[in-house]
């Protein structure tokens, strides 16, 4: 008696009904997760976007006060490629923008972040290369800088490379 129900316990679990109920009970189980990008966004990044600096400017063209460009300025030269994100904020202050980095080729992987400091902004919409004064710094993953980017400021000059060696 006792093989006969194994054998009838055996060929139910084979079934297609058994498979369909593992599928219904683990499938939230074995999903594909969601990349962290597709769902989090830090509070950093909500408070420091671009559309947040661009929104509290209230008329074009934007310039910055003479101390936060004497800060940026004077300070540039001391960042050094590989210093943390908490010495370039002791450094040149907080950035007016701040944008995580993902390599969406690579299953949106997490690159690192960009902080953006505009002494001058001629509008809102688009960038003006020829009037925008900016100083961008590249941290990769591990909150290493790897690349400072000034654009229209005369004396500091480029740092770094174009790819982080932590990617």
């Amino acid at each position: 008696m006792f093989k006969k129900e194994a054998k009838a316990m055996l060929i139910y679990l084979t079934s297609p009904v058994l498979i369909l109920l593992i599928v219904i009970l683990f499938w939230p189980r074995i999903s594909p997760k969601k990349h962290v990008s597709d769902t989090y966004v830090s509070r950093e990044v909500r408070e420091r976007s671009f559309s947040t600096f661009i929104s509290s400017i209230r008329k074009f063209p934007y310039d910055a006060s003479a101390k936060k460009k004497e800060r940026i300025v004077s300070n540039y030269d001391k960042l050094s490629i590989g210093i943390s994100r908490n010495d370039a904020l002791s450094l040149l202050g907080e950035p007016d923008s701040i944008t995580e980095e993902y390599n969406k080729t690579k299953g949106n992987l997490f690159l690192g972040w960009t902080w953006t400091y505009y002494l001058y902004r001629h509008e809102a919409e688009l960038s003006n290369d020829m009037y925008d004064q900016i100083v961008t710094l590249y941290f990769d993953k591990l909150g290493k800088m790897y690349r400072a980017l000034p654009m229209n400021i005369k004396t500091p000059a480029e740092k770094g490379t174009t790819v982080s060696v932590n990617q």
